[in-house]
Formats: C-alpha cells, sequence, structure tokens
C-alpha cells in the first residue's frame, strides 16, 4: 500500500498539497492544481496484476485526466477521466513481479 502522503512532491507547493480528509485512505489526500506528476516506490512481497488508485476529482472545465506509470511505462492506453466528486475506485491492471517498483501519478 502506498499513500500518496509519502510519495515526492515537485517543488511547486501550489501545483501539489497534502490535505487532511477522513474519507481518504489513511485520513490524508494530495491535490493536483494543475498537471503534475507524484511518484513513490513500492514493494511487492509476491507478482500481482491489478492495482487499485483511490482519487476523486472536481469538474474544472471537464473531469481531470489521470495517468499511471509503473517502472515508467503507462499502465492504461489512454488517461484516465476522474469524474467523481467522491472517492471512487479506480482499478487497472499490470502483471508485475516481485520486488521494488515505481509509481507514478
Amino acid at each position: 500500500k502506498l499513500e500518496a502522503e509519502s510519495m515526492s512532491l515537485v517543488a511547486n507547493s501550489r501545483t501539489l498539497q497534502i490535505f487532511a480528509d477522513t474519507q481518504a485512505s489513511g485520513g490524508k489526500a494530495m491535490v493536483f492544481y494543475s498537471n503534475a506528476t507524484s511518484t513513490g516506490t513500492f514493494t511487492l512481497p509476491a507478482k500481482t496484476a491489478s492495482f487499485n488508485i483511490r482519487a476523486k476529482g472536481d469538474l474544472c472545465k471537464g473531469a481531470p485526466q489521470m495517468i499511471l506509470k509503473i517502472d515508467n511505462v503507462q499502465v492504461s492506453r489512454k488517461a484516465t477521466s476522474v469524474s467523481s466528486s467522491g472517492w471512487v475506485d479506480y482499478l487497472f491492471t499490470k502483471s508485475l513481479s516481485q520486488g521494488t517498483h515505481t509509481l507514478s501519478v
């Protein structure tokens, strides 16, 4: 389990911020105010094929788009529309071996 608040943020604090949200996993969430990327590493004890990203989006001239990459490879063929204003689980499939991997959103 990789929590957003433990991921690396870009230097511009107006682009990304961590805030308290009791409905978020771990009680905190990360907000993106513009195009940005956040990265983190995780270790898998065994081979796996599915990933769950919990996200919500605020409509601002259309739904925000999310691109998920693992080990610098885009997991989905296109950006995922994050159209719900409440927390939703977005499921992705990618076969990964046991070990340490890098995730970016």
